[in-house]
């Protein structure tokens, strides 16, 4: 199980490592500079916000340091962290100043020592599970339909032009017209809303504006289970030739199966079978949009996702977070938690659901 300690100390590890690589080559001095920053950041953070909650935060990084003595954590260790403050300020506050390649090395090797220690003595919300963010961009279209009363809304991820067809759904959802105003609304107080000029290729835009009576397209960057609970709200229940409907792509329903399941567990981490199940389909109907007559084929979706997350630690089950939508590439490079290779997801050290079901 990753939690904030052991993150924290796997990526001083990396660091260390990637250090160590670089003097086996010629190497920019910049390169050391930027680990020592970034390294003092990451570990000014951690102290404020899961060792040390209950401080304020407005406090300056030496004296949370110094509130490791009184923890119980050894005065070498603590004074690691005072050397890493020390070079950090001279690198921040002298353009002139070098920073030696093997000092750097061996100052994050004490500092990982340090974190170790503070790892062991569960200090504050050190020891607790990574809960991971899902937020990213979107792009947003959408295109009425004046005959059945119906706006379709469909969301991609952000790719480049093809100079063809453009960028694939990742989901698409029926609303009623009527309610494309308080759509925007909505979301707009949920997320960043910004027009599509500079973040949507022009070509691509013409693409969508030739499918029809097109809205302006625009940006959204939030998470995605906040785009569909908002659509959720107005779903228009509209009779399409099969094939077409939100329900028969299955990797939708596995994106929206994955998010009802997470919110069950958040809601009731500790449900038997038949209860967990009754939960997840009141939730696709009520918060996810998923019509009626199409909830049975969220189930089988719904099942195997209850299983893999069941493999995960129960201290895991209330933090998850996503879904993560990437391509298979990127999926095969993640290292999993626990996962279901067959369905294409896998929960990630950030405890969040990946899903490698991206096309395009």
């Amino acid at each position: 199980m990753n939690t904030y300690g052991n993150s924290i100390v796997n990526e001083t590890e990396k660091s260390v490592k990637r250090l160590r690589d670089y003097i086996n080559e010629d190497y920019l001095i910049k390169c050391f500079a930027d680990a020592v920053v970034d390294c003092a950041r990451n570990i000014e953070v951690f102290l404020k916000r899961y060792a040390f909650p209950l401080k304020s935060s407005n406090d300056n990084f030496y004296n949370f340091i110094e509130e490791l003595r009184s923890s119980g954590i050894d005065a070498l260790r603590v004074d690691a962290l005072h050397n890493l403050r020390k070079e950090y300020n001279n690198i921040k506050h002298d353009p002139s100043y070098i920073v030696s390649a093997l000092s750097t090395i061996r100052l994050l090797e004490e500092v990982k020592l340090t974190l170790e220690d503070i790892n062991g003595a569960a200090l504050g919300h050190v020891g607790e599970p990574v809960q991971g963010t899902a937020s990213r961009v979107f792009w947003i279209c959408s295109w009425d339909h004046y005959v059945g009363g119906e706006t379709e809304v469909s969301i991609f991820l952000p790719s480049r032009y093809d100079g063809y067809l453009g960028a694939h759904a990742l989901d698409r959802v029926s609303i009623k017209g009527s309610k494309w105003d308080d759509f925007i609304r909505d979301i707009s107080e949920r997320g960043s809303v910004h027009p599509w000029e500079g973040h949507i290729d022009e070509a691509q835009v013409r693409v969508w504006q030739n499918e029809g009576d097109c809205l302006t397209p625009f940006v959204f960057e939030g998470e995605y289970k906040t785009l569909i609970n908002v659509l959720s709200r107005y779903v228009k229940d509209v009779d399409l030739i099969p094939g077409l409907a939100r329900e028969d792509d299955q990797a939708s329903l596995l994106q929206a199966s994955a998010m009802i399941v997470i919110d069950s567990f958040a809601q009731s981490p500790f449900l038997g079978p038949a209860d967990r199940l009754s939960q997840v389909m009141l939730l696709a109907s009520q918060e996810y949009g998923i019509l009626e007559r199409f909830a049975p084929r969220v189930r089988p979706f719904a099942e195997r996702l209850i299983a893999m997350i069941e493999d995960a630690p129960s201290a895991t089950w209330t933090v998850l977070s996503g879904p993560v939508v990437v391509d298979r590439d990127r999926y095969n490079d993640i290292q999993a938690e626990t996962c279901d290779d067959a369905m294409l997801a896998l929960i990630d050290s950030m405890n969040r659901i990946v899903l490698g079901t991206r096309r395009g």
